[in-house]
C-alpha cells in the first residue's frame, strides 16, 4: 500500500476516533455496571469506523480503498446490535439478551460484512466504484448495491426499536434525571440525522460521511451520562423496575424542599386523606410542607431535617392509621454539596400491631401464671395438710387397734379364764380383721410419710438367707391354707451379707408375695434372691395367678388402684401395696418391673444396688460368719 496522504477530513477522523478510545478506556474503569460492555464495544467499533475510514481516504489505490471500506463494515454492521444490547441493559430488559437471540442479531452482520470483504468479486454492496481526485487525494464514489439497502433498513430497524425502548423508559424520568435524559436523546438522535443527509446525499460535504464522527458525539453523549448522572448509582431508567416495583414508599426532595419523585407506594401512603390513589401531577414540583399539611407536626418537625430516623404513624382514625419506619437520607452532588433528600418509609403496621398484640398477650400469661401459682401453693398447702391428717389419723388408729389385738391375744391365751369354742372363733374373727386393717393402716402410714418426706431408709448389715426365712415362715401357712406350693430360693452367689434397709425389704416382700398368694387359686408362688452383675441384686417374686392384663401394666403401681376397681371384686385389697413397693424401691435407688400374662401368671422384679461390707484393709468384700 502506497504512503498515505493527509486529507483536510483526517484532524475530524482521528479527533473522533481518539475521543473514542479515550471514552472506552473511562467507561471499562466502571465496570462491572449496567450497559458498560456494550458502551464500550460501541466506543471501539465508533474508533475503528473513524480510523479505517481515515486511511480509505488517504488511500491512492482502488484495492486498498475498497479493503479499508470493508473494514468499516465490520464496525458499520455491528454497532446497530451493540447499540440494542446497551439500551437493553441500559433499560433493564437484559432478560432479553439470550444467546439465541443474539445469534439471531448476528446473522446479518455476518452476511454483509463477508460481502463487503469480498465487493470486488460482486456489485451486491457496491454496483460501480470510481475514484474522484481531490487535491493531494482521491474519494471513493461507490453507486449503492441491494446488499447495501438491505443492511441500511435492517440498521435502522435495530435502531429504531432500541430507540422507541429508551424513549419508553425515559418517558417518566423524574426532573431530577433530565440532564441525563438530555444527553441520552443526543446520542440517539445524532448518528439518525448525519447518516439520513449522507444517504440522501443533502449533506454539506457530499463527498464526505459525517456518520462515523456523529458516532463519536453518540459515544460521549452516552459516556457522560453514565458517568455524570448516576444518582445514588442507580441506573434511571430502570426505574420502573426498582423505584416504581418497590414495596416501600419512596419520596424524592430537591432542595428547596420540594417533591420531584414518588413511586406508588409512596402515593398510596399519602392517599390517607383521599379517597383514590394520589397521582404525580397532585405531588410532583410541590413543596412538601405543603402535600404534608394534613399530617399534624409531621411537615414541620422533618421540614429542614436532612437525616433523621423516626417511627411515624399516617391516618386519621385507628382504623385507617398506619405506621411506618421513617428514614431520611442526604444527597450530595460531586462538590459535597446538598442537592436533595430521599424519604424512605417502610410499613411495619403488621409487625406494630402483632407487637401489641404479643405485649397484651404477655400480660394475660403473667397474669394467668401468677393465678397458677397461687394455685399451685394452695394445691400444695392442702396436700401437705391431707399429708399430715393421713399420719396423724393412721397413728391414731394405730394405737387402739394394737391394743384390741393385745387385749385378743391375752383372751385366746386364756387370761380372762377358759374359752368355749364359739368364743374361740368370735376372737380369732377379732384378731384376722384388726391384722388386716392394721396392715391398711400400716400402707396409709407409709405413703403419707414417703409424701411428706418423712420416712427415712435406715441401711445396715443383714442376711438375705435370713431374711427369706421369715418370710416364708411367715406366709406358709397362708399359702398352704390355699393349697399353694410356696418356695423361696437363694443364689449360691449372693454374699451372705448386704447392707440395706432389712424392715423395708422385708416389707416389700411381704406386699409382692402376699399379692401372688391373693390372686393366685392353683400353682405356687416363688421367691428369688440373686446377683445381678458386680453393681446389682434382684428379688423375683413369681406365681401362676390370673396374670394382669396389657393396658394394667401401665397403672398397677399407682395408689388405690387396681386391675378390678369394682366393690364386688373377688381379691380384696386396697390398691396401696404395689404403690409402697414401688416408693421403697426408689427410695432405695433402685427400681421395680413388672412381666405378666393373663391366666398364666406375673413376675415381678425389684432391682438394688449391691452394697457389701469392705474390708479397709483389702478394699474387697468382707464375709462374716
Amino acid at each position: 500500500m502506497p504512503a498515505l496522504a493527509l486529507t483536510p477530513y483526517s484532524i475530524p477522523l482521528i479527533l473522533s476516533a481518539g475521543i473514542s478510545a479515550w471514552l472506552a478506556f473511562l467507561v471499562w474503569r466502571r465496570r462491572p455496571g449496567p450497559g458498560v460492555y456494550p458502551l464500550v464495544a460501541i466506543l471501539a467499533l465508533i474508533m475503528l469506523w473513524n480510523v479505517a475510514y481515515n486511511f480509505e481516504i488517504s488511500a491512492a489505490a482502488e484495492a486498498s480503498k475498497r479493503l479499508l471500506a470493508g473494514i468499516q463494515y465490520i464496525a458499520i454492521t455491528l454497532i446497530p446490535v451493540s447499540w440494542l444490547a446497551f439500551v437493553l441493559e441500559y433499560t433493564g430488559r437484559e432478560k432479553w439478551l439470550t444467546q439465541r437471540n443474539l445469534t439471531l442479531l448476528l446473522v446479518e452482520p455476518v452476511i454483509i460484512i463477508t460481502i463487503a470483504l469480498t465487493n470486488r468479486y460482486h456489485p451486491l454492496l457496491y454496483t460501480s466504484v470510481t475514484l474522484q481526485p481531490e487535491a493531494d487525494y482521491t474519494i471513493m464514489i461507490t453507486q449503492k448495491g441491494p446488499a447495501f439497502w438491505l443492511h441500511w433498513v435492517y440498521a435502522y430497524v435495530v435502531l429504531l426499536t432500541a430507540t422507541v425502548l429508551l424513549l419508553r423508559s425515559l418517558w417518566r424520568t423524574p426532573q431530577i434525571y433530565r440532564g441525563q435524559l438530555a444527553a441520552m436523546l443526543i446520542g440517539a438522535f445524532t448518528p439518525w440525522i448525519a447518516n439520513l443527509l449522507y444517504v440522501t446525499e443533502l449533506n454539506p460535504l457530499p463527498l464526505f460521511d459525517f456518520t462515523p464522527v456523529a458516532f463519536s458525539l453518540s459515544g460521549l453523549a452516552f459516556a457522560y451520562s453514565m458517568l455524570r448522572y448516576r444518582l445514588m448509582d442507580i441506573v434511571p431508567v430502570a426505574r420502573e423496575l426498582v423505584i416504581e416495583s418497590m414495596s416501600d414508599a419512596m419520596l424524592l426532595l430537591d432542595n428547596k424542599g420540594r417533591i420531584v419523585d414518588a413511586n406508588p407506594a409512596a402515593r398510596m401512603a399519602l392517599s390517607s386523606k383521599y379517597d383514590t390513589l394520589v397521582s404525580k401531577d397532585t405531588i410532583i414540583g410541590k413543596p412538601a410542607r405543603l402535600v404534608l399539611r394534613s399530617y399534624e407536626g409531621l411537615a414541620d418537625k422533618y421540614a429542614n431535617v436532612a437525616e433523621a430516623s423516626d417511627v411515624i404513624s399516617l391516618g386519621e382514625t385507628l382504623a385507617d392509621q398506619r405506621f411506618y419506619d421513617m428514614r431520611i437520607s442526604p444527597l450530595h452532588n460531586r462538590s459535597g454539596n446538598l442537592t436533595g433528600r430521599v424519604i424512605v418509609l417502610h410499613d411495619v403496621t403488621d409487625m406494630k400491631r402483632a407487637n401489641e398484640r404479643i405485649r397484651a398477650q404477655n400480660q394475660t400469661l403473667i397474669k394467668t401464671n401468677e393465678a397458677l401459682e397461687r394455685a399451685q401453693k394452695a394445691a400444695t398447702e392442702a396436700n401437705r395438710l391431707k399429708t399430715e391428717f393421713l399420719a396423724t389419723m393412721s397413728h391414731e388408729l394405730r394405737t387402739p387397734l394394737n391394743a384390741i389385738i393385745g387385749f385378743s391375744d391375752l383372751m385366746m391365751g386364756g387370761v380372762t379364764g377358759e374359752l368355749n369354742e364359739r368364743q374361740v372363733d368370735y376372737i380369732n374373727r377379732i384378731l384376722n380383721n384388726s391384722e388386716r386393717l392394721l396392715a391398711l393402716i400400716n400402707d396409709i402410714l407409709d405413703v403419707a410419710k414417703i409424701e411428706a418426706g418423712r420416712l427415712e431408709i435406715v441401711e445396715a448389715p443383714f442376711s438375705p438367707s435370713g431374711l427369706v426365712k421369715r418370710i416364708q415362715s411367715q406366709l406358709q401357712s397362708i399359702a398352704e391354707a390355699k393349697k399353694l406350693t410356696f418356695k423361696t430360693y437363694l443364689d449360691a452367689d449372693l454374699p451372705e451379707r448386704l447392707i440395706g434397709d432389712e424392715h423395708r425389704l422385708e416389707q416389700i416382700l411381704t406386699n409382692l408375695v402376699s399379692n401372688a398368694i391373693r390372686f393366685t387359686e392353683t400353682g405356687s408362688v416363688e421367691v428369688r434372691l440373686a446377683r445381678a452383675g458386680d453393681e446389682a441384686w434382684m428379688i423375683h417374686v413369681k406365681d401362676t395367678g390370673v396374670g394382669i392384663p396389657a393396658h394394667a401394666l401401665e397403672y398397677i403401681f399407682d395408689e388405690f388402684r387396681q386391675v378390678d376397681g369394682s366393690t364386688q371384686r373377688e381379691h380384696g385389697g386396697t390398691g396401696l401395696g404395689l404403690a409402697v413397693v414401688k416408693k421403697l424401691a426408689l427410695l432405695m435407688n433402685g427400681k421395680v418391673s413388672v412381666e405378666s400374662e393373663v391366666g398364666r401368671g406375673s413376675v415381678f422384679t425389684i432391682r438394688l444396688p449391691l452394697k457389701q461390707l469392705i474390708d479397709l484393709e483389702t478394699k474387697k468384700p468382707l464375709h462374716e460368719e
